[in-house]
């Protein structure tokens, strides 16, 4: 029996406005209670992890929920990627955010429990963007053989607070 490990989507979004009013008042679809009135976002084909999807989709439900202006107040994007230039003692953390046009702070937590703890700044902070643009962050200091977890967090100036998912990595034995 195989094990599936990653499983990716390919998806294509477009986000539509709807105004709500009433029933069969002109310009309104059969059926509904208002009209789609016009595209506000419109995102290329991506492939993600299933994952990754679900903590998107939790956000955007956030967001809706919240009642958010998406064209205006679009939250940051975090995206944690994977780690690279695993060391005995170090590491790169990797990720990618879109701001959204707004200036964010990106910072990574990372710790050897999924609480996390610690917090590094990225390189590319303070960062606007308009589509994923790529931050890292160098850790040092850290401990051979060991399980660490980590993410990509981003604050906007409005203070807007995204996470990107929990990944994590081994550091080298000794």
């Amino acid at each position: 029996m195989s094990i599936v490990r990653d499983v990716r989507v390919k998806l294509r979004l477009n986000i539509l406005t709807t105004e709500v009013g009433e029933r069969g008042k002109s310009g309104t679809r059969p059926g509904r209670q208002g009209t789609q009135s016009r595209i506000i976002g419109d995102m290329p084909e991506i492939e993600i992890p299933w994952d990754e999807l679900q903590t998107r989709l939790a956000n955007a439900a956030l967001v809706l929920a919240d009642g958010y202006e998406l064209d205006n107040d679009a939250p940051p994007v975090p995206v944690t990627n994977e780690a690279g230039s695993i060391t005995k003692t170090g590491v790169t953390l990797k990720g990618s955010v879109n701001t959204n046009n707004t200036e964010t702070v990106v910072t990574f937590q990372y710790g050897t429990t999924k609480e996390l703890g610690t917090n590094v700044t990225a390189g590319e902070s303070a960062l606007t963007s308009s589509t994923l643009s790529p931050v890292t962050a160098v850790v040092a200091g850290l401990t051979a053989n060991t399980k660490y977890y980590y993410r990509v967090k981003a604050i906007t100036n409005t203070n807007m607070t995204q996470y990107g998912i929990v990944k994590s990595f081994t550091t080298l034995a000794v």
